[in-house]
């Protein structure tokens, strides 16, 4: 792939893409407003992680064990807050990716692990 760049300098016929000023800031979009696929993955595996969280924990429930956070008692209450975060996730990545991109991704990696240790948690809840 030929960056953007050496088209407008007629002294550098062509240069690797990764020398792209773009390349170096995440990955070169067409428009200004798309996320990189890399996010959108990362994200994609957050959303799953919290879901994933949402129906062991209600599979706990089943079983006889009680939710720790008194807020989320009711299973309504429990699947709109998941929701919630999830929206507020998707604009916070979406925002902040376009000048943090490693950040973005930092963060929705940890916040996967910690979704999904506790998935993992609520699975092996035998009560």
């Amino acid at each position: 792939m030929v960056c953007p760049m050496a088209q407008r300098v007629p002294a550098i016929r062509v240069r690797r893409f990764a020398d792209c000023p773009d390349a170096r800031q995440g990955a070169a979009r067409a428009d200004g407003d798309a996320m990189t696929f890399l996010t959108g993955v990362f994200l994609g595996a957050f959303l799953s992680a919290s879901a994933g969280d949402a129906v062991t924990t209600h599979q706990a429930r089943a079983r006889g064990a009680s939710e720790g956070n008194p807020l989320l008692q009711h299973e309504a209450v429990m699947l709109g807050t998941k929701a919630a975060g999830g929206v507020a996730t998707t604009v916070f990545a979406a925002k902040f990716e376009k000048t943090h991109p490693v950040w973005t991704r930092v963060i929705l990696m940890a916040g996967s692990g910690a979704y999904l240790t506790l998935a993992m948690r609520n699975a092996r809840t035998q009560r």
